[in-house]
């Protein structure tokens, strides 16, 4: 038995890539305009993906994240031809730093899709961020 949840646990592991910082709307959200500085949120997020310095002396941090899931089925012989799918969503939010540092606003972006075995994709919309998918979606705080 304990072998079975084993080899379960690692097979769930072995279709599933992330690279980057998955920041939420309720982390940005916690962060006071104004008020809280450029170095608070490094500090609280960690080094973001990107960062651009604006000729106004404004900077913009950007914090990504990405996902890819295979399905099961593109691990079965000669099925995942046919069956096989990659899953994959990503988040990324922008925070703007205006030139003292001080924290301006936010603007988050989300995408999801499916990708078959034949290269064909679909976006999946019209699904709440909260869900398991991200729905395709710009916002601002």
């Amino acid at each position: 038995m304990k072998k079975l949840a084993a080899l379960s646990s690692v097979c769930s592991l072995v279709g599933c890539a992330t690279v980057g910082v998955n920041v939420t709307e309720g982390q940005a959200d916690n962060f006071v305009k104004g008020v809280t500085t450029q170095q608070e949120i490094v500090a609280e997020l960690g080094p973001p993906s990107v960062q651009t310095k604006m000729p106004d002396g404004s900077v913009t941090l950007v914090y990504s994240y990405a996902e890819a899931r295979v399905s099961p089925a593109s691990f079965i012989p000669f099925v995942g031809v046919f069956a096989g799918s990659t899953d994959t969503k990503s988040n990324s939010v922008s925070f703007t730093i205006d030139p003292s540092g001080k924290y301006v606003d936010y603007m988050t972006t989300q995408s999801a899709m499916t990708v078959n075995s034949f290269g064909q994709t679909t976006n999946r919309t019209g699904v709440s961020p909260s869900d398991d998918s991200i729905e395709n979606n710009v916002s601002g705080s």
